[in-house]
């Protein structure tokens, strides 16, 4: 029997269920990887707000992170929340210690409900810090707009700004198009070319945990040997499966 490529997602954890870790490791159980957890923070949060934030603490991350790498091989790891600077540098040691292809960042900066989950001290200093790292970025469409420093007024400016993201971070990139309204969602990947993906909006659903589910099946497809390109389709035919059966 084929062994599993090992995938790590390094997550928040919301006990609600419908972000975070949780969302991630349903994902990668949809796919042929073998799945690996380590928790970046513990949130308390609703639909309507983040009642609390709790980062982990960096020497336990650190101890959990090196009794992973004493165990497997990642192909692929997947990092969401970052809450503090302690866990950004964590992140960054350990990715510097490890030979991981595929890196794929979601950079979770605000909540579906409109409250903070990483400081303006790791909003600033994210892709300084992990830019020799990270492979592949999924921003949505604000989270875009920070990353670039650029303003983004319309769907059209997405293909400029990800080819401008991917040039200055030297990473693949995709803009999710679930933010902007139209009947229409379009995705835009930026990876040696563009590439889009386009399908009609499902309406009268919740986006909340769809980045999640989005940046964890690219990391798992590349884990198993997808294209940038391959990958991308994938997590965008995934996401609306589980949307179409809300």
């Amino acid at each position: 029997m084929m062994q599993r490529p090992d995938v790590l997602c390094l997550s928040g954890v919301d006990d609600s269920g419908h972000a975070g870790m949780r969302i991630d490791l349903q994902t990668f159980d949809t796919q042929p990887v073998s799945p690996h957890s380590v928790a970046t923070a513990r949130t308390v949060q609703s639909s309507e707000r983040v009642h609390s934030i709790e980062p982990s603490d960096p020497l336990v991350m650190a101890a959990e992170l090196l009794a992973l790498s004493e165990n497997c091989a990642l192909s692929a790891v997947k990092i969401g929340m970052i809450p503090d600077l302690a866990v950004l540098h964590v992140i960054s040691r350990f990715l510097e210690s490890v030979a991981c292809e595929h890196v794929v960042l979601d950079p979770v900066f605000i909540s579906s409900s409109g409250s903070r989950l990483a400081s303006i001290d790791v909003q600033n200093q994210l892709m300084d810090v992990l830019s020799g790292f990270v492979t592949v970025l999924t921003p949505n469409r604000d989270e875009a707009v920070i990353l670039s420093g650029c303003s983004l007024v319309s769907e059209a400016d997405a293909e400029e700004l990800v080819r401008s993201i991917s040039d200055r971070w030297g990473a693949a990139c995709v803009i999710k198009g679930g933010h902007f309204e139209r009947a229409t969602v379009v995705d835009t990947l930026y990876a040696e070319g563009i590439f889009r993906d386009v399908a009609p909006r499902i309406e009268g659903v919740s986006l909340r945990g769809t980045g999640c589910m989005y940046a964890s099946m690219m990391a798992a497809r590349l884990a198993v040997g997808d294209s940038v390109e391959d990958a991308f389709f994938a997590a965008g035919s995934y996401v609306r499966g589980c949307l179409g059966r809300v």
